[in-house]
């Protein structure tokens, strides 16, 4: 609407606007425009009207608007990597559905074939290993039977050795004092006889050493070496005499008899005690052996054992057998979420491929929106956000939750795709367009006026508030945040339910200037 046009109205309706006033009531704001002299008066022109607003604690904030689409933010899709024929479908589109909730079965007669066929294989191998098994169990326990018998029997023969070697070590160790009394006997006999021995000895050497000179001097008795020679033997002679007198005197012949006789009755014992020894050190290393035997037999049998319980667990696992099942899990098609379904392609009797049905959540909503570039520094994910559409009949809350790291490439719609979180989605439907204010700052409890009430600048800033005369006069405010429609005020004379006047007058007024949000700006 033009301003001739809007002009022309007021002037055809000026007695009933001065009658009545003119309130009107714009997004929570309220403008009265009336007449300021005599209500009789003409009016000449659309400046005779003033507009104000009653002053009132707010909320301001400054925004950026944005249009988008409803959509599901939690979109899954049954599929089937199966490639069977549906025997049957248990639901419609537009049915709401739970997570587990079945869409569809597919045809399973021939998995069901293979999994019996299967499981027979299995029963046959397991029976054959379970014989296997009790065959090695029996064997094992044949074995530590055999081993205890043995052992036993080891046992027995390393006693009886180790008796023989006790026995023979008693009969040297009672023999020891009498043979060592003998032994005693005799070195002391030999001992007393010794320097006469000795002697005797060396009376021999001399002798037969002359003996040699003799000879190898011609070997005549008229020599001197002859005369040496026979000297030598008569003192052999003498020496040999002094010790048989000697042994005579020492009884050097019963003694060394008896000497010899102990000392072979020793020795024989000592050969008793280690042919005894000998036997017993054979017997352990056999019960050894045959311990060792045993037990490697035992070991064997144990890991027999054991490779015939692993075989059988890997039957009782049969991983083709759990595919085949897992298979035929798959042919029992499930929600995978809550939702919707909002697409649905199956058909009993077809052939499964690709996606059998689409679920939408009809809890999880959001707004997708795109961001111009110009706004995109503003913004940054956890903002909050006012959605609005036609279906709803307030405003609601919302979340900036994603922001495109790249801008799009369309040329009717560049900027930032993003998507904006409902805090609430009852009233919103899947594909409507709704509109979002993304909030960039805010303040609440302020005192809050239309940006054409206030004059001035900075420190110069004024407002015109209504005295108790019904005047209006000019007061100094302090302006704070704002944004296209709103600015904060405040000062030492503004109070609650104070009429501030609007600067423009009606001549200046459009269609948009008359659309004013106190609580927010678009």
């Amino acid at each position: 609407m033009n301003k001739n046009k809007m002009k022309s109205i007021i002037k055809k309706h000026k007695k009933g606007i001065i009658a009545l006033g003119l309130i009107i009531v714009i997004a929570g704001g309220i403008i009265l425009i009336k007449v300021k002299g005599n209500s009789t008066s003409e009016l000449n022109s659309v400046g005779d009207y003033v507009r104000t607003v009653n002053l009132e604690k707010s909320s301001i904030y400054d925004s950026i608007a944005v249009n988008g689409k409803i959509e599901s933010a939690e979109v899954t899709s049954v599929t089937s990597a199966l490639s069977e024929k549906i025997k049957t479908v248990n639901v419609k589109v537009g049915d709401l559905v739970k997570k587990g909730d079945v869409i569809a079965v597919l045809d399973d007669t021939d998995i069901k074939k293979e999994i019996e066929n299967k499981k027979q294989e299995v029963s046959s191998e397991r029976q054959r290993l379970k014989s296997s098994y009790d065959k090695a169990v029996n064997s094992l326990n044949t074995a530590k039977s055999n081993k205890s018998i043995n052992l036993g029997e080891q046992d027995k023969l390393v006693g009886i050795a180790k008796q023989n070697l006790d026995t023979a070590n008693n009969e040297l160790e009672n023999y020891r004092g009498s043979f060592q009394s003998e032994e005693s006997k005799y070195n002391t006999m030999v001992s007393a006889i010794r320097e006469k021995k000795d002697s005797y000895e060396k009376s021999v050497a001399a002798r037969d050493n002359l003996y040699s000179v003799w000879i190898n001097a011609g070997g005549t008795t008229d020599s001197k070496e002859y005369e040496e020679y026979k000297k030598a033997q008569e003192d052999l002679a003498l020496k040999q005499d002094e010790l048989e007198q000697a042994k005579s005197l020492y009884d050097y012949d019963r003694i060394t008899e008896s000497y010899n006789t102990a000392l072979e009755k020793y020795n024989g014992k000592l050969s008793s005690k280690q042919n005894a020894q000998a036997e017993y050190d054979s017997a352990v290393s056999n019960r050894a052996k045959a311990i060792n035997n045993d037990d490697s037999e035992i070991l064997t049998l144990n890991e027999n054992i054991k490779e015939i319980e692993a075989q059988i667990q890997k039957v009782d696992k049969n991983d083709d057998l759990k595919t085949l099942e897992e298979k035929l899990a798959k042919t029992v098609l499930k929600a995978e979420s809550d939702g919707k379904i909002t697409e649905l392609k199956a058909r009993v009797g077809s052939m499964t491929e690709g996606v059998i049905a689409t679920i939408q959540s009809m809890d999880k909503l959001i707004i997708s929106v795109n961001i111009p570039e110009y706004d995109i520094a503003k913004v940054k994910v956890g903002m909050k956000a006012k959605i609005s559409s036609d279906s709803l009949a307030d405003k609601i809350e919302g979340e900036l939750v994603r922001i495109s790291p790249t801008a799009s490439q369309a040329e009717n719609n560049s900027g930032f795709s993003a998507d904006i979180a409902v805090s609430n989605s009852k009233g919103l439907f899947i594909g409507a367009k709704a509109k979002a204010e993304i909030i960039i700052s805010s303040k609440e409890n302020v005192f809050v006026v239309p940006l054409d009430a206030v004059s001035g600048e900075g420190e110069e800033s004024k407002i015109s508030i209504k005295n108790e005369t019904g005047e209006f006069k000019e007061v100094k405010v302090t302006t704070g945040m704002k944004n296209d429609y709103y600015v904060e005020v405040s000062g030492s004379e503004l109070k609650e339910g104070v009429e501030v006047k609007a600067n423009i007058n009606l001549q200046e007024m459009d269609i948009n200037n008359m659309e004013p949000v106190i609580n927010g700006g678009f």
